[in-house]
């Protein structure tokens, strides 16, 4: 599986040489982390055939069966922790890019780093800092995306890129995209795509750690949901969870 990942890969993409590939792991972002801790280069890849273990935000687990993406890359920024408030944004547009790529057709984003496709969940993003002396000794970007299967427990709220083209799509040629994705897209540029793709800014929501209801206005360069009140109060939201009405079973 290795080499057919490897052959997608454009030979110019430093991850290229970096890849670490398993058929099965309880998570990659656990494996990047003891990579990272072993000195392992910027832009690494780690890429698993299935996961035992996956998560995503707030330690939810997630069902991670063989035939999907479960894909971790290791970045070592050297930057002060206000540089990567944006990390997710960064990494959700780059995961819209990369679909776009392999299928044609581009997903949108639930603020702040669920895939979405006319309202089912395709995939996830988990992000995971690591600092020293106040600088970030390196960082964990974990992508899932479903490929081949719909986990059954969420089926009636999932969608994968086979079922959005009719079609199978491999993992591979997506792994290969979305390290591609990585590596090119522009810091400068990123914030407006991040708007672009994120279907959450117009729509009613609701804090999951208030109750509290609105209507979502914006997204910040760094990440940050703003938020009218029904209150009449505007709040800019950078942790918290926030649920989009009426999408895959939210209310």
């Amino acid at each position: 599986m290795k080499q057919l990942i490897l052959s997608y890969f454009d030979a110019s993409c430093p991850s290229r040489d970096s890849l670490h590939y398993y058929p099965a792991l309880d998570s990659t972002n656990r494996k990047a982390k003891e990579l990272a801790l072993q000195g392992a280069p910027h832009g690494s890849l780690v890429i698993a055939g299935s996961q035992s273990q996956g998560r995503g935000r707030l330690g939810r687990e997630f069902c991670s069966p063989e035939g999907n993406l479960y894909f971790s890359v290791i970045l070592r920024p050297e930057c002060d922790p206000t540089e990567l408030m944006h990390l997710t944004c960064w990494a959700a547009v780059a995961a819209c890019n990369a679909v776009e790529a392999v299928i044609g057709i581009r997903p949108r984003v639930k603020w702040i780093n669920d895939l979405v496709h006319e309202g089912k969940k395709l995939g996830g993003i988990l992000t995971e800092l690591v600092f020293e002396n106040g600088i970030a000794k390196y960082a964990i970007v974990g992508v899932g995306i479903n490929c081949l299967h719909i986990p059954q427990p969420v089926a009636d709220m999932a969608t994968s890129l086979s079922a959005m083209t009719g079609k199978a799509v491999s993992p591979a040629p997506v792994s290969a995209a979305l390290a591609k994705a990585m590596m090119d897209l522009d810091y400068r540029t990123m914030p407006e795509a991040y708007k672009q793709d994120c279907l959450t800014i117009g729509q009613r929501v609701k804090r999951m750690d208030t109750g509290d209801t609105g209507t979502a206005l914006d997204v910040t360069d760094q990440g940050a949901l703003v938020v009218d009140m029904d209150d009449g109060s505007r709040q800019t939201i950078a942790s918290g969870e926030v649920s989009v009405r009426g999408l895959y079973g939210y209310i």
